[in-house]
């Protein structure tokens, strides 16, 4: 939440939006419907903006301007899509650290970490704040820092199921919070919204009601924050169990949302929840399935698990009101022909309902499809996690069993004094060779679970590229970042790390290849995604 101008063209729009949505539930949820049908206008106009903003960055050549576009790029896609919210995050830091000032490589640092976080990247995103220095920041700065700082505290103690170590680390994350507070000016928005959000995080419903009730209240509030505010209220209203109110409040959230055009949030999904337990099953079922379109979109793993909680749901609901519906219809149509077989119309309008059923049928067909893909992509995850949890237990096992061998010959060669022997058990411990078992135990595992790696990645190559490897059970360097790749690891560190290489021989490894393939760069990204597991 970083400060923006006092007054703006959103801080307008935001504050006819909360003007326009009273606690008549009713209007509020017809508001969100209108809002909903002008998306297509917004994603179009945002798209241009991106579109502007890259064209601007290709065209900088100073490097004040091409910071400022990257800063600019970044909260274009900070809340739309992940993937190119990260690119662009690391793209300012990178930049700032090179040509920058440290007020910028901070504030890209913060703004790095908040994406971070947003993926569930937590102690990497800590990590990274706690290296820099706030010499010379500014108080909104410092502030935001501090927050930010919190907010992974936060989300660490949500983490940790202990509840000793969970406590001490939500600790830190009210110290942290009580910084940023320090640092905001008495009565600005920055400065209610973090007491708000430390009430709410401290159970203190009624004092964060308060504080929440006047923030969105504020004509000088932006839509985007006024979505974010508007939620923490619509949570203070559920944790006090007030349905009515945290449905009004979610209502304004998801609202705003639509006007940001954002696709990370939770006051849509929150709502379907809602409205189906009312039996709305109609806005629930838009709603929920909108949801699940931007998870897609935004590229949130954590969205999607809450949204197929209650997806199929919904679905087998509706298939019930449907069947019941058209059993209705078939028997009403029975009676009309036995009693009423002059009303002819009662026969066209029974025809015209079963039309309409049958398009719902279709459309919910298309939906099942939907999460049966889903349903796939989690099963073949669960294969990769179960195979690997038990590779690793094995591989420690065995490298445990060895050690434990070894050191009680030593033990036995003290006790002789028999130093000979005591260094010939020291030499059976060789770190190379149990690294190499541990990366030919790695192939073996993942080769079990997509034995047609290679055969697939081969057919992506030109011919005389393609590899040939000695045995068929084990990968060579370049497989194994493909590898990686496929079990969704992409981070180009996180791959050095776990192969032993720098960051800039992973990067010229995959260039390499890439550069091998008879597809573009994207394609055959997404070709390696799309190489089938033995489960599939």
């Amino acid at each position: 939440m970083k400060r923006m101008r006092p007054f703006n063209f959103w801080c307008l729009i935001g504050w006819l939006v909360l003007w326009s949505c009273t606690s008549n539930e009713k209007t509020g949820l017809e508001k969100l419907e209108e809002e909903i049908s002008n998306r297509p206008k917004r994603e179009a106009k945002k798209k241009e903006r991106i579109k502007k903003a890259l064209t601007d960055l290709n065209q900088k050549s100073d490097k004040v301007s091409k910071i400022e576009s990257l800063k600019l790029l970044f909260h274009e896609y900070k809340s739309y899509s992940f993937d190119s919210a990260s690119k662009y995050s690391k793209l300012y830091l990178k930049e700032s650290k090179k040509n920058g000032s440290n007020l910028e490589m901070v504030d890209a640092t913060i703004n790095h970490a908040y994406i971070l976080l947003s993926a569930g990247i937590i102690n990497p995103a800590i990590d990274s704040l706690k290296k820099i220095s706030l010499t010379g920041c500014d108080p909104n700065l410092k502030s935001q820092y501090y927050f930010t700082l919190s907010k992974g505290y936060y989300e660490l103690a949500n983490f940790y199921s202990e509840k000793t170590f969970s406590k001490e680390v939500y600790l830190r994350g009210n110290n942290y919070l009580d910084s940023a507070i320090v640092y905001t000016e008495p009565g600005s928005i920055e400065n209610q919204s973090f007491s708000g959000f430390k009430a709410l995080q401290s159970n203190q419903f009624e004092d964060s009601k308060k504080i929440y009730q006047k923030l969105v209240l504020r004509k000088d509030l932006p839509i985007r924050q006024l979505a974010m505010e508007a939620a923490c209220l619509a949570k203070t209203y559920e944790m006090l169990e007030d349905e009515v109110k945290s449905i009004e409040f979610y209502t304004l959230s998801a609202i705003s949302d639509e006007v940001s055009s954002v696709k990370e949030y939770t006051s849509l999904i929150r709502l379907a929840n809602y409205l189906f337990a009312r039996g709305d099953l109609e806005r629930s079922n838009l709603f929920i399935s909108l949801s699940l379109e931007d998870a897609n979109f935004f590229g949130s793993m954590q969205r999607k698990i809450q949204i197929l909680e209650i997806l199929p749901l919904i679905k087998a609901q509706q298939l019930v009101l449907i069947k019941e519906k058209r059993d209705s219809l078939l028997l009403f149509s029975s009676l009309l022909v036995i009693l009423l077989i002059g009303c002819v119309w009662l026969i066209v309008l029974s025809i015209r309902q079963n039309k309409k059923i049958k398009k719902n049928e279709e459309k919910l067909e298309v939906y099942n499809h939907a999460l049966e893909l889903n349903k796939s992509e989690l099963e073949e995850a669960q294969i990769i996690k179960e195979q690997y949890v038990g590779h690793f237990f094995q591989s420690n096992t065995r490298l445990i069993n060895k050690l434990e061998k070894v050191f009680s010959d030593i033990e036995k060669s003290i006790v002789n004094k028999d130093l000979s022997e005591i260094k010939f058990q020291l030499s059976q411990i060789k770190p190379a060779q149990e690294k190499k078992k541990l990366l030919r135990d790695f192939d073996q595992a993942f080769l079990s679970i997509f034995p047609e790696f290679v055969s697939q990645i081969n057919q992506i190559l030109e011919d005389n590229s393609r590899f040939t490897l000695e045995d068929d059970k084990s990968l060579n360097t370049e497989l194994r970042i493909f590898a990686l790749m496929r079990m969704g690891i992409h981070s180009n560190d996180i791959i050095a790390r776990a192969l032993g290489y720098s960051v800039n021989t992973i990067y010229t490894y995959k260039t390499k290849i890439r550069n091998k393939s008879t597809l573009s760069t994207e394609d055959f990204d997404a070709a390696i995604l799309n190489i089938q597991s033995v489960k599939s």
